[in-house]
């Protein structure tokens, strides 16, 4: 297992050979970078979706400010939320209510805590009539300390990969990742280089404030 979505889907086909109808799992994590402020990853059971997505900043920062939608809600107060949508409990959150026209029945999200920190927040859904039991939501429950290590992991290594890659470039940042770095040791390659400069650039940085700079950038 290699990302957070695959670990979803790994978790999420072990729970429902134990008789536990999770049909969606979602995480939102927030993240240390230089252009997003979360990650977000799910796995659908009906739709197989699975795949991992990074989240803008506005976004994040609304969910956990506002706490309008189940992953922001469990983030804002820390405490978990359950809606029974069969039962029309959607909190007027529009995921909840596009989760329900969906056919969702059942839906709880946990916060994941890390050294007693919120770091994200974990989603199960199902499409069981009559939604999950309350045994089912124990051990959803009983589960979660457990992934909030593993889920700040992967999505540490994903962050750490995608900065290398930037930073460096794609193969040289992958080989960083990967330790092979060591002193004396070289490699041929065929690469194009790309010299530029942008006209006016350095009268603009007389004329103008750093911040304005950056944002033209």
């Amino acid at each position: 297992i290699t990302s957070t979505h695959e670990l979803l889907r790994a978790t999420s086909t072990h729970l429902r050979h134990m008789s536990i109808p999770v049909d969606r799992a979602f995480v939102g994590s927030v993240i240390a970078h230089p252009q997003v402020s979360g990650m977000s990853s799910i796995y659908e059971h009906p739709t197989g979706i699975s795949r991992d997505l990074l989240v803008p900043n506005e976004v994040v920062a609304r969910g956990i400010h506002q706490g309008d939608s189940p992953i922001g809600h469990a983030l804002h107060t820390n405490q978990p939320l359950r809606a029974q949508l069969e039962l029309g409990q959607t909190f007027q959150m529009q995921d909840l209510m596009e989760l329900r026209e969906s056919g969702y029945t059942d839906y709880v999200a946990f916060p994941l805590l890390l050294h007693a920190e919120p770091t994200g927040a974990i989603a199960f859904g199902t499409m069981r009539g009559g939604g999950f039991t309350e045994q089912h939501i124990d051990v959803l429950e009983q589960l979660t300390p457990a992934l909030s290590l593993v889920i700040a992991q992967k999505t540490s290594e994903r962050i750490q990969m995608e900065l290398l890659q930037n930073y460096l470039g794609r193969d040289a940042g992958k080989k960083v990742y990967e330790g092979r770095v060591h002193r004396g040791e070289s490699q041929n390659i065929r690469a194009a280089i790309l010299l530029t400069d942008l006209r006016g650039y350095t009268l603009a940085n007389h004329r103008h404030p750093p911040e304005v700079i950056l944002s033209l950038l």
